[in-house]
């Protein structure tokens, strides 16, 4: 590891016996010392453009509820975007919702380098060495001869990818406000989704919550690299969960959004214990009975009049 980024994760309940795997990419805001926060004020660097707020107090409270094994990021995103291509703008971002990081700007190739190979490549080492020792311990073999990931068969049993994020109620840049206080994310696969979404729904309004359904933003148009990696590309079934940041800062609602997320995992992982992938039949879009598009009840669409709804109800969200 790099003497700088001496901690660029942290495996947490390794020998969890849950039939899944927790992943928060944006778990820290931590920047080493030596780097003086990348230039920027104090207030920036507690800001959603650092971390993704209360995600990694998510997700370790949900190891400890559900004994489910986890790997969490202990840099912040600022540094290089754990959940972005390599290639991408936003992994290393000069700019971040308007806020210019000078510590971004004008690097060297060694130092995006060194960011690489200190913080990216270590954290998702552990995430494929963390998949492959559940399998290990299921008495599979996960792993090939040479030690690389492969593609497990599909009758095998496999763990749920469960990637943890939070989002901000309201962009600076955009400004538009996100009604809903949780989100599930899909690509292609929408086995996890589905019976979350079943989950959630039952419970929707406990507390008058609104959720989201490929909101708000489709998990098949974001540039994410940690579920495509570790989840898509090994046939492993896989969700992001998103959470709107403001449920996460009392004590009470943020209780109340682990208890809400606990149920709904244990509920997911029985159902796709019994059930193989459900994909579209393009690989993105929702394909109905007609052989044309169709759209899942409250799933992010496009142009003027798209309205922010419950994945629930339908109504619009306020």
């Amino acid at each position: 590891m790099s003497a700088m980024f001496s901690e660029p994760y942290e495996v947490i309940n390794p020998a969890g016996t849950a039939r899944g795997v927790l992943v928060c990419d944006h778990a820290s805001n931590t920047i080493p010392a030596k780097l003086d926060g990348l230039g920027l004020e104090k207030k920036h660097l507690s800001d959603h453009i650092a971390w993704d707020i209360g995600a990694g107090w998510v997700t370790r409270q949900l190891s400890e509820r559900l004994n489910m094994r986890g790997v969490v990021c202990g840099y912040s995103r600022l540094l290089i975007d754990c959940n972005r291509q390599l290639d991408d703008p936003s992994s290393i971002p000069p700019v971040s919702d308007g806020v210019p990081v000078p510590g971004n700007q004008h690097l060297t190739q060694q130092q995006r380098d060194d960011r690489v190979s200190g913080i990216f490549k270590p954290y998702h080492n552990a995430i494929s060495a963390t998949i492959n020792q559940w399998f290990k311990d299921q008495g599979q073999d996960g792993v090939d001869s040479g030690g690389d990931a492969v593609v497990i068969a599909p009758t095998s049993p496999k763990p749920v990818i469960f990637s943890i994020h939070s989002m901000t109620p309201k962009l600076k840049v955009v400004g538009e406000h996100r009604p809903w206080e949780v989100s599930v994310l899909w690509h292609s696969d929408r086995s996890v989704a589905d019976a979350l979404l079943e989950y959630l729904c039952k419970r929707e309004d406990e507390h008058g919550y609104c959720v989201g359904n490929n909101e708000p933003y489709s998990g098949k148009l974001i540039p994410g690299y940690t579920t495509p990696t570790h989840g898509l590309a090994r046939g492993l079934p896989h969700v992001i969960i998103e959470i709107r940041n403001d449920k996460l800062q009392d004590e009470e609602s943020a209780a109340y959004i682990v208890d809400l997320l606990a149920g709904a995992f244990e509920h997911a992982m029985d159902v796709c214990c019994c059930s193989g992938p459900k994909f579209d039949a393009d690989g993105g879009a929702d394909v109905g009975g007609d052989g044309k598009d169709t759209k899942v009840a409250g799933e992010a669409g496009t142009g003027a009049d798209k309205k922010p709804l419950s994945a629930c109800s339908q109504q619009v969200c306020d």
